[in-house]
């Protein structure tokens, strides 16, 4: 195998081009980031996830779009970002990539290949830190060492490293290749047996029904608030570390319409399956989703029909997708020209639930930084509520903890400022032997803290069933 190794090594060359660049900017700086980019045939990318466990096991993500036309794996950290800055951290990690930018040699000529930045923010830095998410602080992004890249039917293999005036440049692109190569070869560890739940809890019920009760109250009393989304937990518990690539390919096999990730940092692992997008820029245009409004899915194909039917028609979760609509069309309107939504609402299916569900799209301006528009689109009222500050004050007072990433921007930016972000729901942090996750619900006037419990309910099963932690399945 090691032989095998080495001949292929002696046949990597590095574009003329990319070493030119280099040797440029080594006479005006000190080291430069080297971000080479080369098309490979095609890989099971959830497979090279799983290779990467033993060497990257702490610092590897995933993530694919609903379309399934960008998938993305990082292995390995290069450089990485994290700032306990609060708001002030978008403007950070943008500042942050401009310079990597400077500092960068590449051949990249495709969108989600070369020096590509994946991470995530806090839902509201104003809360403070918490123990479970201290090691992810306000916001968490890292360059990967190995980048994985499925646009379409192609694959690309990004491999990002310094060098400065001393360094071999083929002989260290040429280590890096070899690893690479190391890492096909190796076996995949058999997996121990799959961790058990041994317990589940929902944390605060009666405290949540209580919270639920008064903030209806309080939007039916205020002249101004109109909607507040309340989240919940339910603390999991195993019998053994939990697994989080056999988590990943279940969630990968039982929600279609989603987009997946995963981000890791340390002895934790951030994962979920969302059907929220929150904003891409592609090709100068910037396109989102509202998604708001839910039902529970049918068991039969007829029943399915009258229930989604009868979502399409219902007062109170039209009324919330239209606040979603109304806020994310009119943030969008001061970033765009020529903003274009899809129309009325169309059903959104998932296994377990459904949604009401529009696109809204326009040519964006070019002078707001992508991650500055990401800002200004977070949160939406789906997470939030309206107004925003109102309903984030209100949050702050119910909620008896702190949502992390939960319900916040996470995704990709690459340095030509393009990129794309979710909404990080339907989603868990896996702590070891103890997973959280979290659900929420858009309260309204019309809500009921009884039907607000059981919309939760549904809304975590699909990342329980992922760990294997629903009864009858």
């Amino acid at each position: 195998m090691i032989k095998r190794i080495k001949e292929r090594i002696k046949m990597v060359e590095l574009p003329v081009g990319l070493v030119a660049q280099v040797e440029e900017l080594l006479t005006k700086q000190e080291k430069v980031l080297v971000s080479w980019v080369t098309k490979i045939e095609s890989l099971n990318l959830l497979m090279i996830f799983k290779q990467g466990k033993g060497v990257y096991s702490t610092k590897r993500f995933f993530w694919q779009n609903p379309s399934k036309k960008v998938t993305l794996v990082g292995l390995g950290s290069t450089n990485q970002f994290c700032s306990n800055k609060g708001i002030t951290s978008y403007q950070g990690v943008h500042e942050f990539n401009q310079q990597l930018k400077k500092q960068t040699a590449t051949n990249q000529k495709r969108r989600a290949t070369g020096a590509l930045l994946f991470g995530g923010f806090d839902f509201d830095p104003e809360r403070g830190e918490s123990k479970e998410w201290q090691d992810f602080q306000s916001a968490f992004f890292y360059l990967p060492t190995y980048l994985v890249t499925v646009l379409s039917e192609e694959t690309y293999l990004t491999i990002n490293f310094y060098v400065d005036s001393q360094t071999d440049l083929h002989q260290k692109a040429n280590e890096f290749f070899g690893k690479w190569e190391e890492l096909l070869e190796e076996q995949i560890v058999p997996k121990a047996a799959k961790a058990v739940v041994t317990n589940k809890t929902e944390l605060a019920t009666t405290e949540w029904i209580q919270a639920v009760d008064e903030t209806v109250e309080l939007i039916k009393q205020s002249t101004t608030l109109q909607k507040v989304v309340l989240s919940r937990q339910l603390l999991v518990e195993h019998d053994s570390v939990v697994d989080v690539e056999d988590v990943l390919e279940r969630l990968m096999m039982t929600q279609q319409n989603s987009y997946f990730f995963v981000l890791e940092n340390k002895e934790k692992a951030f994962i979920g399956a969302t059907p929220e997008q929150l904003l891409a820029a592609e090709n100068q245009h910037y396109y989102s989703a509202c998604v708001a409004g839910s039902a529970p899915r049918g068991k039969t194909k007829a029943e399915d029909q009258v229930i989604g039917e009868a979502l399409l028609k219902d007062h109170k979760n039209t009324h919330e997708h239209h606040l979603v609509v109304e806020m994310i069309s009119e943030t969008l309107r001061t970033l765009t020209l020529d903003l274009n939504v899809s129309g009325n609402p169309t059903l959104l299916k998932n296994r377990d639930i459904q949604h009401l569900f529009v696109t809204v799209e326009g040519k964006r301006q070019a002078t707001v930084p992508f991650l500055m528009a990401v800002k200004a689109m977070h949160p939406t009222p789906a997470l939030g509520g309206l107004p925003r500050n109102e309903a984030l004050a209100v949050i702050r007072e119910k909620e008896p903890y702190h949502r992390g990433f939960y319900g916040a921007p996470i995704g990709w930016l690459n340095q030509d400022d393009e990129g794309e972000f979710a909404v990080a729901i339907r989603s868990a942090l896996l702590m070891e032997k103890q997973s959280i996750l979290f659900a929420g619900c858009g309260l309204v006037a019309g809500s009921k803290s009884a039907e607000e419990l059981i919309e939760t309910r549904i809304k975590f099963q699909p990342m329980l069933r992922a760990l294997g932690g629903l009864d009858h399945e």
